[in-house]
């Protein structure tokens, strides 16, 4: 989600800001290109998203309802309550280790958070490289929100082009990116009413389009937040806060899990299948509230 494209875009050096990284770096074991594509339309990747377990994702919801928006029947609204079929694909494209072909992943399973800017997704293996790989361990979260001063990194997939080999057959060029920033500002509840509605916060960096949805780690290695929104003219982007989303219900398969789908990010982490920082202070503190006007959300008593 950008904002406010400006000429001034031009003058910028953005190799001062975003970095390339090497497809056999292991980031891009997590990280992973967000796809679309019903029947003859052509194959769109505008997103990114990472891996938090074992063939579960974590994306923008803004990145996913792009695509339903751009695909499915108007009809049928994502935000529509209880469960609905897409009649679009959506795919994950993953460069894992020193392979030059990456791996193909199919989504099974959408739980956007009615919340926040955030989705999770329940996928399953398409092609071989996909189905060799060994299980993905739990990524560490850290889901309160970062402090002013923290310095962190955002990853994702910028300019990733597709090209159509045949109807079944595409080819993807993949340029994984990193950009490192400060935290300036911290919004515990929201940024404003419309376009940051939710938890963020406010960094001092640089994400090029098709970054949102990335992982952002904090100098601990913690994934501490998505790529949401920023401002094509400066060097100000901002990045959701995680915790909202640990009330979703996940409808995936865990075997780990000493319980039976669907269950929620903090009963996997009472359960140690999930190493997340933070969830007791949640779990003791997460609150339903309507906001101004006439929307029901979640905050969190006494912010840290």
């Amino acid at each position: 989600m950008r904002e406010g494209r400006s000429d001034l875009l031009a003058d910028m050096d953005l190799n001062d800001w975003v970095k390339r990284i090497d497809l056999a770096s292991p980031i891009t074991e997590r990280a992973v290109v967000v796809v679309g594509r019903h029947g003859s339309l052509p194959t769109t990747a505008w997103g990114s998203g990472v891996f938090i377990g074992d063939r579960l994702i974590m994306t923008a919801r803004h990145v996913v309802q792009d695509y339903w928006d751009f695909y499915n029947n108007p009809n049928v609204k994502m935000d529509q309550p209880g469960k609905k079929m897409a009649d679009f694909e959506m795919f994950f494209v993953q460069a894992p280790g020193n392979s030059a072909k990456p791996a193909l992943w199919a989504a099974r399973k959408i739980s956007p958070c009615p919340y926040s800017d955030l989705a999770l997704v329940s996928v399953v293996p398409v092609d071989e490289l996909a189905k060799a790989q060994l299980p993905l361990r739990s990524l560490r979260l850290n889901i309160l929100p970062p402090v002013k001063g923290e310095k962190i990194a955002g990853v994702g997939y910028p300019s990733t082009s597709v090209v159509a080999k045949t109807p079944d057959q595409v080819e993807f060029k993949l340029n994984p990116s990193i950009s490192e920033g400060t935290v300036t500002k911290v919004f515990p509840e929201k940024r404003d009413s419309s376009e940051l509605s939710f938890p963020t916060y406010e960094i001092e960096a640089h994400f090029v389009g098709g970054m949102s949805g990335g992982p952002i780690f904090n100098e601990a290695g913690e994934l501490c937040g998505l790529i949401s929104s920023g401002y094509d003219e400066a060097p100000i982007e901002y990045g959701a806060v995680l915790w909202p989303m640990v009330g979703i219900r996940i409808d995936h398969p865990i075997p780990e899990a000493d319980m039976e789908p669907p269950y929620t990010i903090i009963e996997l982490a009472r359960s140690g299948v999930m190493d997340v920082r933070g969830w007791e202070y949640v779990h003791a503190n997460a609150e339903p509230y309507v906001d101004s006007d006439g929307t029901r959300k979640i905050r969190l008593r006494n912010p840290q």
